[in-house]
C-alpha cells in the first residue's frame, strides 16, 4: 500500500498517524526539543503512541534516559513499534502502569498495575499527559524535575486555573503556554521551570 504523508514524517521518519489532527502533540515535541538536555533522565506519563518518548531519546542522546509509563494495552503496543522502527529502544523503557487512577484510557487496560504518583522516579524533565490525572499527579508526586511539561483537560474536569497554582506552589514558573483548543476542545499545554534552576 502506498505510504501516507504524516505531518511527523520529518520529526519521526517511520511513524504513519492514524486519524490524529495536524500538529499533534507539536506543543509536547517543541517543549523537549527546547528543554531537555544532552544526558537529561525524562519521565513521561502517557507514552502514548511512542512520539514524545522517541524524541526525547534524540534530544537527550546516549547519555540519557527516558522511562515512560502508559495505562493502555493497545498504546504500549503502537509505541514499542515507534520506538524500535526508530532505533531509540536501548535509551527508553515503557512500563505498563496508570499512575494515580486511570481517568479516560484510550484504549483497554490490559494487565496494567497502579503506581503511586509519589513513587514516580527522580527525574530532570516530566512530561504529563494522562487525559484527566494531572491534579492528582501534581498533587501527589514528591519529586521537583527542573522542568515540567503538562498537558491539561477542562472537558474531562480538570482545571487548567487549578493545575497552574499547583505548579506555582511546588515553586514552579509558568515559561510556556499553548493554547490547543484548535485541534481538541478545552485542552493547553503548559512548560513549568523550577524557579531554584
Amino acid at each position: 500500500s502506498p505510504h501516507r504523508v504524516s505531518v511527523f514524517d520529518r520529526i519521526v521518519p517511520k511513524y504513519t498517524r492514524q486519524s490524529d489532527t495536524p500538529g499533534y502533540e507539536s506543543a509536547e515535541i517543541d517543549a523537549i526539543r527546547t528543554y531537555c538536555r544532552e544526558g537529561d533522565k525524562v519521565v513521561i506519563i502517557g507514552a502514548g503512541r511512542g512520539i514524545t518518548p522517541t524524541i526525547a531519546a534524540i534530544s537527550v542522546g546516549e547519555e540519557g534516559e527516558i522511562l515512560a509509563y502508559e495505562a493502555s494495552a493497545d498504546r504500549i503496543s503502537q509505541a514499542c513499534r515507534i520506538i524500535q522502527h526508530n532505533n531509540e529502544s536501548e535509551q527508553i523503557s515503557i512500563h505498563h502502569k496508570i499512575i494515580g487512577k486511570a481517568e479516560d484510557v484510550a484504549g483497554k487496560i490490559g494487565s496494567a498495575s497502579t503506581l503511586s504518583p509519589d513513587e514516580l522516579p527522580n527525574c530532570d524533565y516530566l512530561e504529563i499527559d494522562c487525559e484527566g490525572a494531572e491534579e492528582l499527579i501534581l498533587e501527589e508526586m514528591s519529586m521537583s524535575p527542573r522542568i515540567i511539561s503538562v498537558e491539561t483537560h477542562e472537558t474531562k474536569g480538570v482545571s487548567h486555573k487549578k493545575v497552574v497554582e499547583l505548579l506555582k506552589n511546588h515553586g514552579y514558573e509558568i515559561v510556556e503556554k499553548t493554547d490547543k483548543t484548535d485541534q481538541v476542545e478545552g485542552i493547553r499545554h503548559l512548560v513549568a521551570k523550577l524557579k531554584a534552576e
